[in-house]
């Protein structure tokens, strides 16, 4: 299911990117609704899909949240543990350096693994428009394309939510490319 990945390595810039943004991934259209998150138990969706739609739902809420420096109670209806505690910290980083996020990064071959109550989501993402206002002023980062990310889910009281956002190493293990 999962192709090998070609690893490559990043530079000082990078790194100083990833701390100011965080890690970059996301999707959706930056807000996440109620009408955006449909229960599908009672379609006949099989876990999977299930998944994968909490997960949409997880990147409309991060993606919210980055825009508009805000947590947000949508954010924390979708993530908790260390996805929370990372958003909370890349959140109080954002407004230390006055910046918030831009746009939105787009998404495609979203790969889900389920076993039992919890599961792995891997994604291209390429957050190259979305970008950020930092002290008023656009910044614009480095371009970096399509790259991989992933997240760990865990199903909680019935609910599937996002509990840590995978390292690059981790998701690079995982055999999976762009």
């Amino acid at each position: 299911m999962f192709g090998p990945l070609i690893r490559r390595s990043t530079g000082a810039s990078a790194s100083v990117l990833l701390v100011m943004l965080g890690s970059c991934a996301g999707g959706g259209d930056g807000a996440a609704t109620d009408a955006a998150v449909v229960d599908l138990a009672d379609s006949g969706a099989g876990p999977e899909r299930l998944v994968e739609q909490r997960w949409d739902a997880y990147w409309d809420a991060r993606v919210a949240s980055e825009n508009s420096g805000r947590l947000g109670e949508a954010f924390t209806e979708v993530a908790s543990g260390k996805a929370l505690e990372a958003q909370t910290r890349r959140l109080r980083n954002y407004a230390h350096h006055d910046l918030v996020r831009v746009g939105q990064p787009e998404f495609r071959d979203v790969r889900v693994r389920v076993s039992e109550d919890s599961a792995t989501v891997l994604a291209c993402m390429n957050a190259d428009d979305w970008t950020a206002i930092a002290e008023d002023r656009p910044w614009s980062a480095r371009k970096y394309g399509w790259e991989l990310t992933g997240s760990v889910m865990k199903q909680v009281d019935g609910t599937w939510l996002v509990v840590d956002e995978m390292s690059t190493e981790d998701v690079a293990d995982m055999g999976a490319t762009c």
